[in-house]
C-alpha cells in the first residue's frame, strides 16, 4: 500500500521477473520469530491469527487481499491486530530517537482496509522494536475520509496499471530509497543493505520479461 513507485507496481502487477534479488533478508528472517512473540502477549486475547481478508469496493475493479495478523478480543470488542517490526542501533539523538516509534501512514492504511473489511471500529497497530525488545502500540479508530483516501489512490493506482509501463518516478535516481538503501548500524553506516528488485532494469537498462503483458 503506498509503495511510492508507480514503475515497481507495474512491473510486479504484471508479473515480471526481479532482475535483482535486492531484499533485506534480516528484516525477513526475524519475522517468524516478531510473530511468536507478539502472539504470546496477546494470548488470553487471541481469537484467530493470519486472518485473510478481501476488501471490495464498487469504486475498483479489482478487490484488494491482505492477511490480517491477529483478531482479539478486548473489553468484550472484536479488534484487529496488525504486526510491524522496526530497528534500533543506537545511531539517533534526541527527538528523532522518538520518530521511528510513530505510526506510518501504510501501516495505518493497511490496518484501516482491513477494519472496513471485517466491519469493525478500533484495532491496534502494534510496533515490536528488535534491537530492544521493546513493543508500542497504537489503538486506531476507523475513519471515513481516510478509507475514501486509500481507494482513490487505488482508482488512479489500476488506472495507471492498465496503461503502458510507467517512466522512472521524478526525483529517483537509483542512489537513495525505495531504489537502494543503506545500514545506519554504526559498525556497518554507510554499506549496502538492500535495493529494490528491479533496480537494474530502471538503472542499469536490463530488460524485463512480462509473465503478463
Amino acid at each position: 500500500i503506498f509503495s511510492g513507485c508507480l514503475r515497481r507496481d507495474w512491473v510486479e502487477f504484471h508479473g515480471a521477473k526481479p532482475t535483482d534479488m535486492g531484499s533485506n533478508y534480516d528484516v525477513f528472517g526475524m519475522g517468524d520469530d516478531i510473530e511468536q512473540r507478539v502472539v504470546a502477549k496477546y494470548a488470553a486475547q487471541v481469537i484467530r491469527t493470519q486472518e485473510y481478508i478481501i476488501i471490495k469496493d464498487p469504486r475498483l475493479r479489482m478487490n484488494i487481499s491482505g492477511k490480517a495478523d491477529l483478531l482479539i478480543e478486548e473489553n468484550g470488542e472484536m479488534m484487529v491486530v496488525e504486526v510491524k517490526s522496526i530497528k534500533d542501533f543506537g545511531e539517533d539523538s534526541g527527538f528523532n530517537v522518538w520518530l521511528k516509534w510513530l505510526p506510518k501512514k501504510e501501516h495505518l492504511a493497511q490496518l484501516t482496509l482491513y477494519l472496513r473489511a471485517l466491519g469493525l471500529k478500533r484495532g491496534i497497530l502494534t510496533y515490536f522494536n528488535k534491537g530492544r525488545a521493546i513493543t508500542i502500540r497504537y489503538k486506531v479508530d476507523f475513519n471515513q475520509q481516510f478509507y475514501d483516501a486509500i481507494i482513490e489512490h487505488f482508482v488512479k493506482l489500476e488506472a495507471a496499471l492498465l496503461g503502458p509501463e510507467p517512466a522512472i518516478p521524478k526525483g529517483f535516481r537509483g542512489k537513495g530509497y525505495p531504489c537502494i538503501w543503506f545500514s545506519r548500524a554504526p559498525d556497518k553506516k554507510g554499506q549496502p543493505a538492500g535495493m529494490c528488485n528491479f533496480y537494474s532494469h530502471c538503472f542499469a537498462e536490463h530488460p524485463i520479461e512480462l509473465s503478463f503483458p
